[in-house]
């Protein structure tokens, strides 16, 4: 599914290399890129909401252009245009996270809510894609 999907304008990077950095302290930003009810249900630990349709490309006016930056959505569509576009402002070590906070969720990856405490939900974007989410991850519509 997530093939057909993206262009591969912005290298992708599994959930198992993101978890590792994470755990090794390796200093990146991760940014969320859907909207903010959907983050605020649930979203990567220390992830920061950027959102998509406005996006907050301000906010990394004074991010020097090297520093490693991942883009997530649901399943990567949404932040592989974002990471697009932070490749086009000249940030240089931009990845997407393959598979978004949807594969995140279903591998059982640590994922909190906007009070940055522990969940199991994550927001199905809708109907027809909340069914990629495996029987584990509850489904919140906020």
């Amino acid at each position: 599914m997530i093939d057909g999907l993206l262009k591969n304008t912005v290298t992708q990077v599994s959930t198992g290399t993101i978890a590792n950095e994470i755990s090794a302290e390796k200093k990146l930003i991760l940014l969320d890129t859907r909207p903010q009810k959907e983050y605020d249900v649930s979203h990567l630990p220390d992830a920061k909401h950027f959102g998509y349709a406005k996006a907050d490309f301000p906010s990394l006016e004074n991010v020097d252009k090297s520093t490693p930056i991942v883009t997530y959505c649901s399943v990567g569509k949404r932040s592989e245009d974002i990471g697009a576009k932070l490749k086009e402002l000249g940030f240089s070590d931009v990845r997407n996270l393959r598979g978004g906070i949807f594969q995140w969720a279903n591998e059982k990856r640590p994922i909190v809510t906007k009070g940055g405490k522990p969940t199991s939900a994550v927001h199905p974007y809708n109907l027809i894609w909340g069914k990629w989410l495996k029987p584990h991850v509850k489904k919140k519509y906020k």
